[in-house]
């Protein structure tokens, strides 16, 4: 996942936000053997400044839990070294089918 040009970028991939850890947003998910919860496949960003609570479809599983969304998000924000910072209203939207 690699930027270009100026910014915001709408991004899509799926959240994968652990408790206790930092938000990514991933191209895939590393799936992990039932009952753990996936993880996430690189390439992927952190994400700061995203309200989890907000995206759509979020799953939980796992001791810790783990929140996840199942199908690809949209997110709006400046991508820099490998962090997105998620803009203000920057969605968490089920992301369209081209």
């Amino acid at each position: 996942m690699r930027a270009t040009g100026p910014g915001p970028f709408l991004v899509n991939g799926l959240v994968v936000a652990p408790e206790g850890q930092p938000v990514r947003l991933c191209r895939a998910l590393d799936e992990s053997p039932a009952p753990e919860p996936p993880g996430c496949a690189e390439p992927s960003l952190v994400v700061e400044g995203l309200e989890v609570d907000s995206v759509s479809g979020l799953e939980t599983t796992g001791t810790p839990p783990t929140r996840w969304t199942p199908e690809p998000v949209q997110l709006l924000g400046d991508v820099t070294g490998g962090v997105l910072t998620v803009a203000r209203g920057g969605c968490g939207c089920p992301a369209r089918a081209r």
